[in-house]
Formats: C-alpha cells, structure tokens, sequence
C-alpha cells in the first residue's frame, strides 16, 4: 500500500463542482479501496490518498487530466502499512481564514494565504499527520517504514508530468 500527498491550483473554483469532485471521489474511492483527506480553499488543494499503488496511479491520472486542477504538484509518495484516514473514502476540510474549521493545526504552516503547492515534502507530511490526529482523534506514530525515502526538490512546473513523477517514485519504493 502507499500514499501520496499532492496540491494543485483550482481553475473555476466553486463549491458547487467541489461538492461533485467530492461526490465522484467518494464512490471512486470505496470502489478502489482509496482512503484519504481533502483540504482546500477557492484556490488551492492538497489532498493525500492512501491505497493499493495501481488504484493510486489510476487515480492521480485523472486528477492530473481534470481541467479544474492546474499545475498538480507531487509532494509525496511512501509506502506505507496502516492508513492515516482509515474511515474515509475522503474526507474534505475547508480552510477559512486563518483556520481549518476553527482549528489551527500547524503553527509554522501558516493558512492564511493556503498555498500548499508552496510547501514542501516535510511541511505537507506534517500537516497530513497532525489532520489525521485530528480527525481521528488519536495520535499518529509514523513506522519507520512510513517515513519518506528521499526529500522532494522544488522543479520548474512544466519540466516532469506528475504522472510520470508518480510512477518512477513508485518503482523506487519497491
């Protein structure tokens, strides 16, 4: 099983197309055997899935084809041998002002001005981490075999496709 975390720009946002993304994901998702959480604001997402690496692959390929996501950014990609959002098909929380539904989670990943395609590997894994905490209410211990392998360097939008990215990073776990 792996996990991915990843961010995009929103194109057109609104809440009413969020409201089917999430509709659409969600029985894509129990379908697939895919967990994972959903954050974002009127102009950005971070989202991580968690899953069998074929259903993973299959997935992000749509996200990376679906016009209201611009420039995906692959943050993340580990293996992994329990969930992090173990009851969800997904789950989705929007960040509001300063807050994540009242709740400040990380205090130096600032939300406001949310632009998680700004972070890196570290700072997108920690906040993942502390919004399972949340959300599950317990407290995540990362094995080290949930750890990252190797840190993600910036690069020029452009320069790899996700999806590629996606899959060397997958064959570099196995």
């Amino acid at each position: 099983m792996i996990a991915i975390t990843y961010a995009s720009e929103l194109t057109n946002f609104s809440f009413d197309k969020m409201d089917e993304i999430l509709a659409a994901s969600d029985r894509n998702n129990v379908r697939d055997d895919i967990t994972g959480a959903l954050v974002y604001n009127t102009e950005f997402a971070l989202q991580c899935l968690e899953g069998p690496a074929a259903a993973i692959k299959a997935a992000f390929s749509r996200i990376c084809e679906d016009d209201r996501h611009r420039q995906v950014k692959l943050l993340s990609v580990r293996n992994i041998r329990r969930r992090q959002f173990p009851d969800w098909s997904m789950r989705a929380c929007v960040v509001e002002g300063e807050t994540l539904r009242g709740l400040k989670i990380i205090p130096h990943i600032p939300l406001v001005g949310f632009r998680p395609t700004a972070w890196s590997e570290k700072d997108a894994l920690t906040f993942v981490g502390a919004l399972s905490d949340h959300l599950t209410q317990t407290r995540s211990r990362p094995s080290e075999d949930d750890a990252p392998r190797r840190i993600v360097r910036p690069r020029p939008v452009g320069q790899v496709d996700p999806v590629s990215e996606l899959e060397q990073r997958i064959a570099g776990l196995m």
